[in-house]
């Protein structure tokens, strides 16, 4: 007859079947491999036992990660010794993966150069386990790796340690280290994001801060008042706002047709603005805007900028299905009330957008209409736009009623044709016929290169198309 186990024999043959299991792990060749012991020797013991705390940034935060870590290991009297792998096909694995084999030799830590300014770089850990020690803390283990798994690289930084708990301490250290030496604190850059919507990754690029003269934005009487109050003067009673209850955050709107002086103002505002971070979204880069409103807030005082806003914002009956419109509202509203974030959003059709964003409080606090020159405008922009040129011309009003209604995009590129025709006519000096010459060549030259200038409406919506 054929007998069975009790559960006595059976917990007793468990206990010995996962002893065996044990040994042939303990004995498997990849617990020997130089990774292996490299790591269990600084630890003190085997890291396969040990848990891996992760986090994910995204590549234009790399520097500030690189800058964290450095400042970390520093700090207190620590310590650090650094390595990396030599082999392929690391960047397709994770430190679990890196663990369980031995493909890889022990070799250089693989860094990059990552851009901090306009013009300026530091080099970046791309690949690396830093060992650490400290007085005060066990030894552990900081890696850096770009992973190229899933859709985009992305920053990977792990945290192996013996002691529960501390590996998250270390990457809450790190993340507060961040927020105070940003390499982007302070600075004008622009975020980009891929066109195709799964692309994780996000970049940076540093802009120099403009300097726009005042009187270089010709608006009608008032207007650049209205603006600069709740901008460049809120910032001077800020302090009184603050004690008295008032919310620092705002958002400001700018509207009107192409070549009103937009995006001219804006840069005026960055140039003045020189206390505050200023973050610039425009065209796919509209994209970014979490990790834009993010950053807006890790750096206040700052200064976010969405041009041509309604590209992501088209009221819900044109686009009842769009992500980023969602995005944009909650993010504006999860900025705070009590961050120091100016907003400041541009659009040639108000018409277009949604009421939830240009008509709440809160998310625009002020809608300022920048309309199209009108005649004292045109004659303020041709003073600005010729007072490095030499030009002989008495009668201005003449040429002013030809060009009512244009944008100032238009005057410069009147002025900019005529001295064309003077210089092909060896002349040092500006004419009327070459003034009428240019206007005629401008305004006549058929339908799109008045409209490329704004003029008579855009080609686009000539065609029956929406913007």
């Amino acid at each position: 007859m054929e007998r069975t186990m009790d559960d006595e024999e059976l917990d007793a043959f468990g206990r010995t079947f996962a002893a065996f299991l044990e040994r042939v792990v303990r004995r498997a060749p990849g617990r020997h491999h130089p990774l292996i012991q490299r790591l269990t020797t600084h630890l003190g013991v085997d890291p396969l036992g040990l848990p891996i705390v992760s986090a994910a940034f995204a590549p234009f935060e790399h520097p500030d990660v690189q800058l964290a870590v450095d400042g970390y290991i520093s700090d207190v009297g620590r310590t650090s010794d650094a390595f990396g792998l030599s082999g392929g096909g690391r960047r397709h694995m994770d430190v679990s993966e890196l663990l369980g084999t031995d493909h890889f030799a022990i070799g250089p830590v693989v860094r990059t150069e990552m851009p901090i300014d306009v013009d300026e770089t530091m080099l970046c850990i791309e690949f690396g386990f830093v060992l650490v020690d400290g007085p005060a803390d066990p030894p552990h283990v900081v890696v850096l790796r770009v992973e190229d798994v899933g859709p985009g690289p992305i920053l990977q930084v792990d945290v192996i340690s013996p002691q529960t708990g501390h590996a998250n301490v270390v990457l809450d250290d790190l993340r507060a280290r961040m927020r105070s030496t940003s390499v982007y604190r302070g600075k004008v850059f622009a975020l980009s994001r891929p066109y195709d919507h799964y692309e994780r990754s996000v970049g940076a690029a540093f802009m120099r801060r403009p300097t726009i003269e005042r009187d270089a934005i010709v608006l009608p009487p008032g207007v650049l008042e209205r603006i600069e109050r709740r901008t460049i003067d809120f910032d001077a009673v800020a302090e009184v706002l603050t004690a008295r209850g008032q919310a620092r955050k705002r958002g400001v709107l700018l509207y009107g047709p192409p070549g009103s002086g937009k995006t001219l103002t804006a840069r005026f505002l960055i140039g003045r603005l020189t206390d505050r971070t200023t973050i610039v979204l425009t065209g796919a880069g509209l994209g970014a805007i979490g990790a834009a409103a993010s950053l807006a807030r890790r750096l206040e005082p700052s200064l976010l900028i969405l041009e041509d806003v309604d590209l992501i914002a088209r009221e819900r009956s044109f686009d009842h299905d769009n992500p980023l419109l969602f995005e944009l509202l909650n993010q504006l509203d999860g900025i705070g009330e009590d961050a120091d974030v100016l907003a400041l959003l541009t659009t040639n059709r108000a018409d277009l957008l949604e009421p939830a964003l240009a008509a709440r409080p809160g998310r625009v606090d002020l809608a300022v209409e920048l309309p199209a020159p009108g005649v004292a405008e045109q004659r303020r922009l041709l003073d600005l736009y010729t007072r490095d040129v030499d030009v002989d011309l008495d009668d201005w009003d003449s040429v002013v009623d030809r060009i009512v209604g244009t944008p100032a995009s238009f005057v410069r590129e009147l002025v900019r044709t005529a001295v064309l025709h003077a210089a092909h006519e060896g002349q040092a000096t500006v004419r009327p016929e070459h003034l009428d010459t240019a206007l005629t060549e401008l305004l006549d030259s058929g339908p799109v290169t008045p409209r490329l200038h704004g003029i008579g409406g855009s080609v686009v919506e000539e065609s029956g198309d929406d913007l």
